[in-house]
């Protein structure tokens, strides 16, 4: 194994990626391909990917896709063992999304990227003095909230009632995975503007609101990061010594465009919108039936309730049941296209094999 390392060393600077590819996907059928692919032949296609034109990531991420599964799995494993292996593969799955492809491979890159994830994933604390690039970073991360100055950002890394934490692989914890930031407030909050644009600090917290969290990585979309940075940020705070009377930890999740559609229903004459709306069984229900729902008119029946509610607490309660209508319905489309894409990239695998067999004979 050292000759092959050091052989192919010797010849790396003459042999583009696409050779790279071509020689090592004929080794990863091998059932050991491991004991004949030294890892300096891995690190060669992290660098030369890592250069490469988005033409030419297209092309490898074919010729991958075209070996067979268990070769194409081998080469992922092997790519988690590298210096910053798994950043490769995130970056892999980010072209893929970027280029709306839907193949085989995506499923392999999806399962090796959570694995490696779920048991290399730490969780940092970010402060003023931080490294700049995880800074600059954050500081461009929020798309909910955006940071709109240095004032505004320094704000949010203040000690006295501020904390932001991120996930980072251990393989590479310079590089932040997702973000989320947190408001130590007297009471649980229920002003988001007033946590964003409060100079004052508080003092004697004794309640953690997670106000905004977001995604660094592209390539980790549909991979749930969210509920693992909330737990593990909640864990470190637990143990801060400085945040014994924090007892209270709550969050402030907006729904995009909810506010501006509930003011309008409100101002809206809802005489004519009929009988309230019954509970709907979402998760019983199929693409096509979910397709034919009128999802405005169940949205408007639901804010008539609350607009002929007498007292606040059931102005209050319908409020949250419309809410958990939003997050049902959602989850029910996205379950059901979930399932048509495992259809369709079984089909292909299937059509793939199809091929590969009849043109080996």
């Amino acid at each position: 194994m050292l000759r092959v390392a050091r052989r192919f060393s010797m010849t790396i600077n003459r042999t583009d990626i696409m050779s790279i590819v071509k020689s090592l996907s004929e080794r990863l059928q091998l059932k050991h391909a491991e004991k004949v692919i030294a890892p300096a032949e891995i690190q060669a296609f992290q660098h030369e990917w890592g250069k490469a034109e988005i033409e030419t990531k297209l092309q490898i991420i074919e010729s991958l896709d075209s070996i067979p599964e268990d070769a194409s799995r081998r080469f992922l494993q092997l790519m988690t063992r590298q210096p910053n292996g798994v950043s490769t593969l995130i970056a892999i799955r980010s072209t893929l999304f970027k280029a709306k492809l839907s193949l085989p491979l995506a499923t392999g890159l999806t399962e090796t990227i959570t694995a490696n994830l779920d048991s290399g994933l730490q969780v940092q604390r970010m402060r003023k003095d931080s490294p700049r690039h995880i800074i600059d970073l954050f500081s461009s991360s929020d798309r909910v909230h955006p940071i709109a100055s240095e004032c505004r950002m320094i704000r949010r890394l203040e000690e006295v009632d501020r904390r932001v934490f991120y996930l980072a692989h251990f393989q590479n914890p310079a590089h932040p995975l997702i973000v989320v930031n947190v408001a130590l407030t007297q009471g649980v909050a229920s002003s988001i503007q007033k946590i964003l644009d409060d100079d004052e600090k508080e003092s004697g917290p004794d309640s953690a609101i997670f106000y905004s969290i977001s995604s660094l990585e592209p390539g980790l979309r549909g991979i749930d990061l969210g509920h693992r940075l909330i737990t593990s940020a909640t864990a470190e705070m637990q143990n801060d010594v400085s945040l014994t009377n924090v007892t209270q930890f709550s969050s402030l999740s907006p729904v995009p465009g909810f506010r501006r559609w509930i003011l309008k229903m409100m101002d809206s004459d809802q005489s004519a919108l009929g009988n309230p709306v019954s509970p709907l069984p979402w998760s019983k229900l199929t693409l096509d039936q979910l397709s034919k729902i009128n999802f405005e008119l169940e949205h408007q029946q639901m804010m008539n309730q609350v607009e002929q509610s007498d007292s606040t607490e059931d102005r209050i309660n319908l409020l949250e049941m419309h809410l958990c209508f939003l997050a049902n319905q959602h989850h029910a489309i996205k379950t059901e296209i979930s399932k048509i894409d495992r259809k369709q990239t079984k089909k292909t695998a299937r059509g793939r094999k199809r091929n590969r067999s009849s043109h080996s004979q």
